[in-house]
């Protein structure tokens, strides 16, 4: 079994929320405390948190816990449900080609416990070219291709 999943999900959706709202609140309590406080600082202590409240509810907390390669599936962990995907139930396999955004979305035939959308970080891997696709994926995508041929027999 090898963790196709990146191991910083966890810190990245439980723990970096929270120190982002420890950062805002000492930040909102020192403009408060202030004998004139500007506007433009608690204007912006509160629009801040919800900012990233929006770039986390659509970007981070739907990622995937877990992602293991168990052979001819893959076994996905989010909030406490786990299930396992045949690699031929994948539809397609998508990355960015662009930017510093990892993040890989796994589109797939039929729709489970968890949507029929997977989205996941995978392992850092150090890449000399930034606009080299992701081996995860191009590996990702050559698996899939072969189980939905193998299984078209």
């Amino acid at each position: 079994m090898t963790r196709l999943s990146s191991r910083s999900t966890t810190f990245l959706k439980w723990f970096l929320p929270g120190i982002w709202l420890l950062v805002f609140g000492g930040v909102g309590v020192a403009a408060v405390l202030q004998p004139h406080p500007g506007l433009g600082a608690l204007v912006a202590v509160c629009v801040a948190p919800v900012f990233l409240g929006l770039v986390y509810r659509y970007q981070v907390w739907p990622l995937a816990d877990a992602v293991d390669d168990v052979g001819d599936a893959l076994r996905v962990r989010r909030r406490g449900v786990e299930v396992r995907i045949p690699l031929a139930d994948i539809l397609n396999v998508s990355a960015p080609s662009y930017g510093r955004s990892r993040k890989i979305t796994l589109r797939l035939r039929r729709a489970g416990q968890l949507g029929d959308e997977i989205s996941f970080l995978p392992v850092a891997r150090l890449r000399l070219n930034p606009f080299a696709r992701d081996p995860t994926v191009e590996e990702l995508i050559g698996r899939v291709d072969a189980a939905r041929a193998g299984s078209a027999r």
